[in-house]
C-alpha cells in the first residue's frame, strides 16, 4: 500500500501521512482538512514542553477546571472514579476508614505538613501501604509532598 509522505518541520524526517495529526480548519465558509506540519512525536514533545512552562501550566489548569464543569466533564470524572475504585478496593477502604475515624475523632488530623510545615491540602499517606494491618499507619502530608513521596513508592 503506498502512503504519502511528508517531512516535519521541526526534525526533519521524512514519514508516512499517518504519523501527523489532521488538522481540520475553516477560510471563507469552506471547512478544510489538512495535515500537521509537526510529526505525532515531535508535537507531544513540543506540547510536553510547554505544559511544564508557567503560562502553560496555567492554561491547561484553567482549561480542566472548566471542563469540570461541564455534563461531558462530570460524567467522565465519575467515571473515571467510580473505575479507581473498582481497580484499587483495598485502596478504597483504607482512605474512607481512616476518613471515618477522623470525623468521629478516634484519629486526629494534623494542621501541618510532617515534611515542609505547610497547612494547605494536608492529606493522610498510607506509607506502609494499603493493606488490613497498616490501614491507620498514615503520615499526614500537604498535596505537593504527598505527590513526591507516592512517585517515590511507585
Amino acid at each position: 500500500m503506498i502512503t504519502d509522505t511528508k517531512v516535519c518541520s521541526m526534525c526533519g524526517s521524512e514519514l508516512g501521512s499517518d504519523e501527523f495529526y489532521k488538522k481540520i480548519g475553516r477560510y471563507k465558509d469552506k471547512i478544510y482538512t489538512n495535515l500537521s506540519n509537526y510529526c505525532k512525536s515531535c508535537c507531544a514533545e513540543y506540547r510536553k514542553k510547554w505544559r511544564s512552562t508557567e503560562h502553560g501550566s496555567a492554561v491547561r489548569k484553567n482549561w480542566y477546571n472548566n471542563y469540570k464543569l461541564t455534563v461531558n466533564g462530570k460524567m467522565k470524572l465519575t467515571e473515571y472514579s467510580r473505575e479507581g475504585k473498582k481497580r484499587y478496593p483495598q485502596r478504597t477502604y483504607a482512605r474512607n476508614r481512616v476518613s471515618r475515624f477522623v470525623k468521629l475523632g478516634k484519629i486526629e488530623k494534623s494542621e501541618f505538613c510532617e515534611v515542609c510545615n505547610s497547612d494547605v491540602n494536608i492529606q493522610a499517606h498510607h506509607y506502609l501501604g494499603y493493606d488490613t494491618e497498616h490501614i491507620f499507619d498514615v503520615k499526614w502530608l500537604c498535596s505537593k509532598c504527598h505527590r513526591k513521596a507516592d512517585s517515590e513508592i511507585t
